[in-house]
């Protein structure tokens, strides 16, 4: 007898993959074309001039915003296409057909667009960085400033949405060392990587499980909560995500600050109840890094992770010490960059909220030198805030 998966999963065989390009996003991205409209038609008609092609001007435009679109989110030629023709794509496909009042066939954008990549290279891929730029600073903006409205109308609880996470620090100059092509493959995963992180307790394995996790509508699926992070036609496998995300983590430190001030600043980091609580990060033995330590689960090797939230559950900073240290140690560390938050985003903490470890001399005196009392429990800090 087949299980409810198995009859999912019939489905989901019988329905039919399609792109996700959410709408306000489309609006987002026309509009950046539109305002890079001078320069598109001068780079097309430089690239007539190079590459001799019997086309018109207005045809030219068409595979430039192409092999532009396939540089700002990382896609191949093929995949360009599938997206943006698709009616997932509405808004931005009616953009480029009304150029010649059609669009392109798929076998014409996979001649033409490595021959427009190779005439103009320079040129289009200089005009893809200020895209990607453009893209991502304003859907970002757009979402937190929805966020803040919310905020403003009354003490509300909100998730804040995957965009939230989105362009708080201009691509280009997160990662400056990347050429366009990179950046627009990396800038999705450092969105999903932000993202992930406000969740705290969700694993990358996890994480791209929730990913992955598709929508149907009718004969149709799609991923979109993928599609709203920048990979309109759906995650890529773990592997990818593993890699990436080790690369971010060892090139973005200076990135984490501004995040974190931006969003005090709209107030998505709410700082009048701090949070600070720590977990184990359990290790293979073979990690001569670890060492052994003590926790509410009992004994194991491997490292403590210290960490501060704020009332929404977003984390602050996160510290990374041996097993064996105690968590009143780590403290100070955890809490002093919560307090220079909170300074530097007019905010005030009331309370600091923390379990029975932290239940020492040293600590009460280091929250009251703060400016907030602290309160200590025998219980953990509540799940969706704690580990």
């Amino acid at each position: 007898m087949f299980k409810y998966e198995h009859y999912f999963f019939i489905i989901m065989v019988a329905a039919k993959k399609t792109p996700y390009f959410k709408q306000t996003q489309q609006d987002v991205l026309v509009d950046g074309l539109n305002q890079f409209a001078g320069r598109i038609r001068e780079i097309s008609q430089k690239c007539l001039r190079k590459t001799g092609l019997q086309v018109t001007v207005e045809r030219m435009i068409q595979f430039v915003i192409l092999e532009l679109l396939r540089i700002i989110f990382g896609l191949t030629t093929r995949a360009v296409h599938w997206i943006f023709s698709s009616h997932r794509a509405e808004r931005v496909k009616t953009y480029i057909e009304l150029k010649t009042g059609r669009f392109p066939g798929g076998s014409t954008v996979n001649r033409r667009l490595p021959l427009v990549r190779a005439a103009i290279l320079e040129d289009i891929q200089a005009l893809a960085m200020k895209l990607v730029d453009y893209f991502y600073l304003s859907v970002g903006q757009l979402a937190r400033e929805g966020i803040k409205a919310l905020f403003a109308e009354g003490r509300v609880k909100v998730t804040p949405p995957a965009e939230c996470f989105i362009g708080i620090v201009a691509p280009s100059k997160t990662f400056p060392n990347l050429g366009a092509g990179a950046l627009g493959i990396m800038t999705r995963y450092l969105n999903a990587y932000l993202h992930m992180k406000s969740k705290r307790d969700t694993s990358t394995n996890e994480y791209v499980g929730l990913l992955k996790v598709p929508t149907l509508e009718g004969d149709e699926f799609c991923f979109k909560l993928a599609g709203e992070l920048g990979f309109l036609g759906g995650p890529p496998g773990i592997n990818m995500f593993y890699d990436a995300f080790n690369w971010i983590e060892a090139n973005i430190a200076p990135l984490g600050v501004a995040v974190n001030q931006e969003l005090a600043r709209l107030g998505i980091h709410d700082l009048s109840a701090v949070s600070v609580d720590s977990t184990n990060v359990p290790v293979d033995k073979r990690d001569t890094t670890g060492s052994i330590g003590t926790g509410s689960r009992g004994t194991f090797f491997g490292h403590k992770a210290s960490i501060s939230a704020g009332t929404n559950c977003l984390p602050v900073v996160e510290v990374t010490a041996g097993g064996h240290a105690a968590d009143s140690t780590l403290f100070d560390a955890t809490i002093g960059p919560a307090e220079i938050l909170a300074t530097t985003s007019g905010q005030d903490i009331w309370v600091e909220l923390m379990d029975a470890g932290y239940s020492t001399v040293g600590v009460a005196n280091r929250a009251e030198a703060g400016g907030a009392p602290s309160l200590t429990s025998t219980r953990r800090t509540p799940r969706s805030c704690g580990s």
